[in-house]
C-alpha cells in the first residue's frame, strides 16, 4: 500500500513538472515572439529575468503555503503574459490609451476571434498548477537575488521601459495622474486672456486669387494613416499620392495627439484633451466658418454608436448627419469606406446646391486597426492590413472623380488628412517591416489641399503637428478670429512658429509626450516636461470654462 501511494506521488510529481514546464515554456516564447516583433532586443534580458524571478517567488512562496503560491504564480504569470501578449499584438505594453479606448473594444472587432482565442490561452496557461520543487541543490532565494541584481543592473543601463512588470507600476502611475489632474479642473480658476490670441495680426498667406470668395471646404479625416503607407513603393494608395504631388502638400507633419476622438477634437480646436469625452468650449474651425456665413456640417459614419453620435455633438457643428436608414457594411455597425463616400458626394452635393457657402467634414472609419477590406484587395488580398488601405484609397479615388466631373469642382476645395497616424501594431510591422518607427503612437500623416486649379507646391513642416490644422486652414482661406489655438499656421517659417509657440512639436496623448522637433522623434527632458505639464494644465482648465466672447 505504502509503495503504491509513493507511485502516485511520484507520478503526480511527473505530472506537475510537465505542467509547470510548458507553463514557463509557453511564456518565454510568448516573450520572445513579442520582443522580436519590436526589435527592441534589450527587452528580451527584462523579459527572461522576471520571468525567472516569478519562477523563484513562486516556488519559495509554495514551499511555505501551496494555495498561495498556486495563486501568486498564476497572478504574476498572468501579468507577465498579458504584457507580452499586448506587446506582439500591439507593439507595446498596455497603455493609458488603451484602457481609456476600451469603451471602444468593439471597434476592434476585425480580430475577434484572434484576440478572444489569444485571450483565453493565456488565462489557461497561466492559472496552470504549479509543483513545488525542492531547494536542494539549489537555493531559489540565491537564484532570485541574482536575477534581481541583473535586472538592477540592466535597468540602471537601459531604464525602466523594457520592464513588463515594471510597465504596471508607470501605468497605474499614469493613470492617477490623469485622474487627479482631472479632479483638479473644477477647483481651479485660469486667465482666459492669457490664451487668447487676436489673429488678425498674423496673415502668412493670402488666399489664392483664383478661389472664389467663400469657397466650400470639404474636410476628410482618414482614420490612423501614416504617410509611409502613401509613399509606399508597392502603390498601395496610388490615388492619394498622385493627388499629394498635384496639391499644396505639407511634408514632415506629424499627428499632436493619439487616438480618434482626441485626434479629431484637438485638430478642430487646436488643443490637447486630458479625457476622451471632454468637451472644449473655446474657439474651433468649425465656429469661424460659422461666424463667416458657412453653413457647418459632420457626417456621422457611426450611426449605431451612441458615443460617437454624442461625441460629435460635442463639436458644435450645425448639423451632425446621420443616415440610420443605411445599412452599415463596415465592421462594427460602421459605414465602409464606400459608404462613407458615397455619403459624403450625397451630403455635398445637397449642400451645393442649397446655394449657401458650407465646410462639410467626415472621419472615415475603414482603415481601423484590426480591419479588413470589404470590397476591393489589394494584390492577392492576403494582407488585411494592406487591403484596407488600397480600399480606402480606391473609394476615395471613386469620390474624387466623381467630384471633379461636378460643378462642385468649381468652388470647392478638398482637405485630406487623418486622425492621427497608423498605430504600429503587429499587422503594420508585419506589413511594413524595413520600416521602424520611434513611437507607436506617433508617426508623420498626410496633409494636402485641393481644388481645380491650384499650383502644386510642398511646404515641409519640419516635425510640426497636427494642433497647426485650424491655424493653417483659416490663415489660407483669409479668415480671421481671435482664437485660443495652441497651434500656429504653418506657413510660418520654423523661427517664427517656435517664437508663437512650442506646443506644435509636442506630442502628448496625456500620459506620454515626445517631441518632434526637425521632423525626428524624442524624449521631453524632466524639465522640457515639467514646464509642459504645467502649461499643458492651465490649457485644460481654460477649455473647461464658459468664456465672455
Amino acid at each position: 500500500m505504502r509503495s503504491f501511494f509513493a507511485d502516485l506521488t511520484v507520478d503526480r510529481n511527473r505530472f506537475l513538472t510537465v505542467i509547470t514546464a510548458v507553463k514557463y515554456i509557453c511564456s518565454a516564447i510568448l516573450a520572445l515572439l513579442a520582443v522580436s516583433g519590436s526589435g527592441e532586443s534589450g527587452g528580451l534580458v527584462a523579459a527572461y529575468a522576471e520571468l525567472a524571478a516569478i519562477f523563484c517567488v513562486s516556488n519559495l512562496i509554495l514551499l511555505k503555503w501551496k494555495k498561495a503560491g498556486y495563486i501568486a504564480s498564476g497572478i504574476l504569470l498572468l501579468l507577465f503574459n498579458a504584457q507580452m501578449a499586448v506587446e506582439l499584438f500591439g507593439g507595446t505594453f498596455i497603455s493609458p490609451a488603451m484602457i481609456t479606448n476600451l469603451d471602444s473594444l468593439e471597434d476592434l472587432g476585425g480580430k475577434t476571434f484572434i484576440y478572444g482565442t489569444g485571450v483565453l490561452l493565456i488565462l489557461a496557461i497561466s492559472l496552470l498548477p504549479s509543483r513545488v520543487f525542492d531547494p536542494k541543490p539549489f537555493s531559489f532565494s540565491g537564484i532570485l537575488s541574482a536575477v534581481l541584481a541583473l535586472e538592477l543592473v540592466f535597468t540602471l543601463a537601459c531604464g525602466s521601459s523594457f520592464s513588463p512588470l515594471f510597465a504596471y507600476y508607470t501605468l497605474n502611475k499614469d493613470l492617477s495622474r490623469t485622474r487627479t489632474l482631472a479632479a483638479s479642473i473644477d477647483d481651479v480658476d485660469e486667465d482666459m486672456t492669457t490664451h487668447f490670441w487676436d489673429y488678425a495680426d498674423y496673415n502668412f498667406r493670402n488666399k489664392p486669387d483664383n478661389l472664389t470668395e467663400n469657397p466650400n471646404v470639404v474636410i476628410i479625416f482618414t482614420e490612423g494613416l501614416s504617410q509611409n503607407i502613401v509613399t509606399d513603393d508597392r502603390n498601395i494608395m496610388p490615388n492619394v499620392a498622385d493627388l499629394e504631388k498635384e496639391s499644396l502638400f505639407f511634408e514632415n507633419y506629424y499627428n499632436h495627439t493619439f487616438p480618434t476622438y482626441r485626434g479629431l477634437i484637438g485638430q478642430l480646436f487646436s488643443g490637447y484633451q486630458l479625457q476622451n469625452y471632454d468637451e472644449n468650449t473655446l474657439v474651433s474651425v468649425q465656429e469661424a466658418f460659422r461666424k463667416n456665413g458657412y453653413h457647418t456640417s459632420v457626417i456621422n459614419t457611426e450611426p449605431l454608436n451612441l458615443n460617437f453620435a454624442t461625441y460629435l455633438e460635442s463639436l458644435g457643428f450645425d448639423e451632425v448627419v446621420t443616415n440610420v436608414d443605411i445599412e452599415p457594411e463596415g465592421t462594427s455597425s460602421t459605414l465602409s469606406d464606400r459608404q462613407a463616400y458615397e455619403s459624403l458626394y450625397d451630403v455635398i452635393s445637397g449642400e451645393h446646391a442649397a446655394g449657401q457657402p458650407f465646410m462639410t467634414a467626415i472621419y472615415t472609419f475603414g482603415i481601423h486597426v484590426s480591419l479588413d477590406s470589404p470590397d476591393e484587395k489589394f494584390g492577392d488580398g492576403s494582407d488585411r492590413l494592406l487591403n484596407k488601405f488600397y480600399n480606402c484609397d480606391f473609394q476615395f479615388g471613386r469620390f474624387m472623380d466623381k467630384f471633379l466631373e461636378s460643378d462642385m469642382a468649381d468652388d470647392t476645395i478638398i482637405i485630406f488628412t487623418a486622425d492621427h497616424c497608423t498605430y504600429a501594431d503587429s499587422d503594420f510591422t508585419g506589413a511594413f517591416p524595413g520600416f521602424r518607427r520611434a513611437h507607436t503612437e506617433c508617426d508623420s500623416m498626410p496633409l494636402l489641399i485641393y481644388y481645380h486649379g491650384i499650383e502644386p507646391e510642398t511646404v515641409d513642416v519640419n516635425g510640426r503637428n497636427s494642433l497647426d490644422f485650424a491655424p493653417t486652414l483659416l490663415d489660407y482661406l483669409d479668415i480671421r478670429i481671435g482664437n485660443y489655438f495652441l497651434g500656429f499656421t504653418l506657413f510660418a517659417d520654423d523661427q517664427t512658429s517656435a517664437n508663437m509657440t512650442s506646443f506644435d512639436r509636442i506630442f502628448s496623448d496625456s500620459a506620454v509626450h515626445a517631441s518632434t522637433e526637425d521632423a525626428s522623434i524624442n524624449g521631453l527632458s524632466d524639465v522640457q516636461k515639467e514646464i509642459f505639464e504645467s502649461e499643458l494644465h492651465k490649457y485644460y482648465v481654460a477649455k473647461s470654462q464658459k468664456r465672455a466672447n
